[in-house]
């Protein structure tokens, strides 16, 4: 068998020269001493440019509008109103039938227990003023020692006397608070009570139904003694409602 050759042998490397040795190491040690160097440090960001910042307008101040307090609200009337417009009818109606009182009857009287003729109207033409009393009073006293009826000597005084507590009367209720309407009212003769009642209650009965009664009895006066009797709420015998 034929012998494999033997692998040539390497030649061996040539030795650097001094020169180049020293070149080597200089250049090691420069690598050592970046890597030994402290990094650089990073220059900071810049800060973001600061925004322009306009001036605060000045606040234009809000006028306000001082509004006044409203006023206080009027007290209800309600009442008074309905009731002042029953006393004007009734009023207008009584009126008409004192006109027909005959002046030359006044001292008549149908019976000798009833009223004569004038004592009756005359007492009727002075209801209304009562209404003073009742509105403006929480108690009336008469002194039965002093107190001394009116009675009229004429026509003319009569309706003279009634227009004038009717004037009274109307003054006196206008604007007449609901509120003193159920407060109680007292009459008394002396040291007598003669009534108590609410307030409304005394209008009603004292002023309104009172004149309606005595009105009443003026007209069988008047019929008793031949006078045309006025129309009331509806025809009489002697003539029709006004406006009819």
């Amino acid at each position: 068998m034929k012998k494999k050759p033997a692998p040539p042998k390497s030649k061996p490397k040539k030795k650097a020269s001094a020169k180049a040795r020293a070149a080597s190491k200089v250049a090691t040690k420069k690598k050592k001493a970046i890597a030994r160097a402290p990094k650089a440090k990073k220059a900071p960001k810049a800060e973001p440019k600061a925004k322009k910042v306009s001036p605060p307008k000045a606040k234009v101040a809000k006028r306000t509008i001082v509004k006044p307090p409203p006023p206080p609200s009027a007290p209800s009337t309600a009442i008074i109103d309905a009731i002042m417009m029953e006393f004007d009818q009734e009023a207008a109606n009584t009126r008409r039938a004192l006109e027909r009182v005959p002046e030359d009857k006044l001292t008549w009287k149908p019976h000798e227990k009833s009223m004569t003729l004038g004592v009756l109207a005359s007492h009727l033409a002075e209801i209304p003023g009562w209404t003073k009393e009742t509105l403006t009073l929480d108690e009336f006293v008469m002194d039965p020692t002093t107190y001394v009826p009116w009675i009229a000597q004429n026509n003319a005084e009569l309706l003279e006397r009634f227009d004038q507590r009717v004037a009274v009367a109307r003054e006196v209720m206008k604007g007449y608070p609901d509120s003193k309407m159920p407060n109680t009212w007292r009459m008394k003769m002396g040291d007598q009570p003669i009534m108590e009642m609410p307030r409304i209650a005394v209008l009603r009965a004292m002023i309104l139904s009172h004149t309606v009664h005595h009105r009443a009895q003026l007209g069988v006066y008047l019929r008793l003694l031949d006078v045309p009797v006025p129309a009331i709420y509806g025809p009489s015998a002697d003539e029709q409602p006004p406006g009819r």
